[in-house]
């Protein structure tokens, strides 16, 4: 009988050996994995926010250098006299501004001070029609600076952006405006061939008041970040929307949070004109 309860006593310590031992590489390999983690995540972090300043300045040079072949443009002779008809040197004057643009470029245009389109030899299509009233033209008639507008669907159904640069008379007058169209799917393509840390990362780029560029969920461009549809799709997650603001107020960097699994995010802006265009690495 003291032989039967020993064999009890010894299989029960046993067990409880058995069980701080598994416990004990459980936790040594649980702890072992965090330190794993924390090593990748402080060495992935700062890599991270390198390559997202990397790619913010590679988005602004093609931009600026496409600000800047517009600003050369309108010094040809050929604007000088901008009236209701496009002349020949002209239309060959703007066909070169999207050649000399590039890849970037979805068509130039040159409009008169009363808001008209001229020539538009690659949107024949928009040639006659006042744009006047739209608000970028406006701007753009008011101003000797180049702008840029904001995101909007051409007639083609094609998103893009516009250079906005004006034509000035000898006199110091803007007698008219060279419209050069960027377009949006050319911008992904700087966007989304770069270097990728993980599978899982992607890239997206917001204007600065919120309105998305880009990004890989094609329904939320030209969505605001703080809207409800966006808002709904990241279930008002504090850490991302953290996220959003930092990249509003153009600061640089990058953070931890959590949405749905831990995640590292870098942002940085692109800084054009007086406004900024805003990148983000995840």
């Amino acid at each position: 009988m003291k032989n039967f309860y020993r064999i009890i006593i010894y299989s029960v310590f046993g067990a409880i050996l058995l069980s701080l031992a598994a416990t004990g590489y459980f936790l040594r390999a649980k702890y072992y994995e965090q330190m794993m983690d924390s090593i990748l995540n402080n060495f992935h972090a700062p890599s991270l926010k390198t390559e997202t300043q990397n790619l913010a300045r590679q988005l602004e040079d093609k931009i600026k250098e496409a600000m800047n072949i517009a600003k050369i443009a309108v010094n040809n002779p050929a604007f000088q006299n901008i009236g209701t008809d496009c002349s020949k040197e002209q239309s060959e004057a703007v066909e070169r501004i999207k050649i000399a643009i590039g890849d970037i470029a979805d068509h130039s245009a040159l409009i008169n001070k009363e808001g008209i389109v001229v020539c538009s030899p690659f949107l024949e299509e928009m040639i006659g029609k006042n744009i006047g009233s739209t608000p970028y033209i406006q701007e753009g008639l008011l101003s000797k600076n180049s702008i840029l507008s904001r995101i909007f669907t051409n007639v083609s159904g094609d998103k893009t952006i516009l250079i906005i640069t004006p034509v000035i008379s000898q006199k110091g007058e803007i007698i008219g405006l060279l419209n050069s169209a960027i377009r949006v799917d050319a911008l992904e393509k700087i966007l989304t061939n770069n270097f990728k840390f993980t599978p899982s990362e992607y890239t997206t780029l917001i204007d600065d008041d919120g309105t998305v560029i880009y990004h890989p969920v094609y329904s939320f461009v030209m969505k605001n970040v703080f809207g409800d549809e966006i808002q709904e799709a990241i279930e008002y997650n504090k850490g991302t929307n953290n996220m959003f603001k930092k990249m509003l107020l153009a600061e640089t960097g990058y953070d931890f949070y959590f949405f749905q699994e831990d995640k590292i995010a870098g942002y940085a802006p692109v800084r054009l004109t007086d406004g900024n265009r805003f990148s983000r690495f995840l």
